[in-house]
């Protein structure tokens, strides 16, 4: 046998492998899981504040988070999966304003993202199956700059909650069919904080913008 025929040998067993039916998710089937990943980041601010003509921009910086999900499998290909995300990334921007110098802002984000999502397994029972998910949620955030023209006695704070969407793709590696996987996933979460209300020293802001969050994530999915 050449080293070709063996190579195509071993490329077709493997693929073979991937997608031979294993005892996987079924009908009526539960599980519930941990992640951990990368949320990579996005400008969530970029606005001229109309009275004093001053220009605000603010960016998250990528940062670690950590989730947790329970599925339920409706049938072999379709399954409802709620979750709940944490992520604290830094936020940094710049403060410009007619007649002064920038002003480098810094500060961080907190976000707890409570999340429904639908979802379609494309190989049910392979090895490795792959699935497309999306889903609408609520998030809370938390929102704290420093820098002038605040002092860091009066930072810009603020909070809210709002609606938010995500969908995404990943993947499952049956370690133990039936019993445990590991997966990854590449998901898209988009929202927006509504304008910042201000406090006594500190003006309202308008135009935030819609964020898209892209997040990569491993999973380890427990099956029951």
């Amino acid at each position: 046998m050449t080293l070709q025929k063996a190579g195509i040998t071993v490329l077709a067993l493997f693929i073979g492998t991937l997608s031979a039916p294993l005892a996987s998710a079924q009908q009526g089937s539960h599980s519930a899981g941990l992640g951990l990943g990368m949320i990579f980041g996005d400008t969530i601010l970029d606005s001229r504040y109309e009275i004093q003509d001053d220009i605000w921009k603010l960016d998250t910086q990528e940062a670690f988070f950590v989730e947790g999900f329970y599925r339920y499998q409706i049938t072999g290909h379709l399954f409802f999966e709620p979750g709940v995300s944490w992520t604290e990334p830094d936020v940094e921007g710049l403060w410009t304003s007619p007649g002064e110098y920038p002003i480098n802002l810094m500060g961080g984000l907190r976000l707890i993202n409570v999340r429904a999502n639908g979802g379609w397994v494309f190989n049910p029972g392979a090895a490795f199956e792959v699935y497309g998910a999306a889903g609408i949620g609520l998030v809370n955030w938390e929102l704290e700059v420093d820098g002038p023209p605040y002092s860091a006695d009066v930072p810009l704070t603020d909070d809210g909650n709002e609606f938010a969407f995500n969908f995404g793709f990943g993947g499952d590696i049956q370690v133990v069919p039936d019993k445990l996987a590991i997966g990854i996933g590449v998901y898209d979460y988009i929202w927006k904080i509504e304008p910042v209300r201000g406090n006594s020293s500190a003006p309202a802001f308008h135009e935030y913008e819609t964020t898209h969050h892209i997040a990569g994530v491993v999973r380890t999915t427990f099956r029951f």
